[in-house]
């Protein structure tokens, strides 16, 4: 049984969230998360190495549920063009990560810490279904002709999904931007030029 599906783990990843929804991500410290659990550090730590470990486990739940809601709205706009799936698709990762941006830098943090590891976040399911999904609609345009020529599916899909940063999110923020003109920005800036002609 792994931790994050055991009574100890799950008890460890709901109290987490309780201190990240209280005090935010960045002012809990593993010890505290321990302290609220009821355990010892020793045992947090054999779980979950890192504050970012614990971050991801926190957040599958929510990806889960961001995945499933994304697969069906992709699922019953299958008629309509591509440009418009694309932007519904970016408006809701934009939305996503504006919402739980403070959980994404400690994940970056560890995995950045880690060498061996440091092209996890490549291979993390997060961003292989981003990628996936954001280079599956490209191909399906550029098959369709809508795409313009000189564009690459994957590589304008990794562009793409790299740009929602932490930094960039938490910039946008504190500008006062609202998610929906972030959103709109997004669409104007970088998806309708990518297409022949965007309706």
């Amino acid at each position: 049984m792994s931790f994050e599906t055991d009574e100890v783990g799950r008890d460890i990843i709901e109290k987490a969230r309780q201190l990240f929804n209280e005090h935010g991500v960045e002012a809990v410290n593993m010890h505290q998360i321990a302290k609220k659990a009821g355990i010892g550090q020793g045992t947090l730590y054999r779980r979950f190495p890192n504050k970012g470990a614990l971050c991801m486990s926190v957040l599958d739940s929510q990806f889960e549920q961001f995945k499933s809601n994304t697969m069906r709205d992709l699922t019953e706009k299958a008629a309509q063009p591509v440009v418009i799936r694309l932007s519904a698709f970016i408006q809701s990762l934009l939305f996503f990560a504006l919402e739980l941006r403070e959980y994404i830098r400690p994940i970056l943090s560890a995995i950045c810490a880690d060498e061996k590891h440091n092209q996890d976040w490549f291979l993390a399911e997060p961003y292989t279904f981003m990628h996936a999904t954001v280079s599956g609609l490209l191909e399906e345009a550029a098959a369709a002709g809508q795409l313009r020529p000189q564009i690459l599916p994957t590589i304008a899909a990794s562009l793409l999904i790299s740009s929602f940063s932490p930094e960039l999110m938490a910039h946008f923020a504190e500008q006062g931007y609202s998610k929906e003109f972030i959103s709109e920005q997004y669409r104007v800036t970088f998806i309708e030029p990518l297409f022949v002609e965007a309706r």
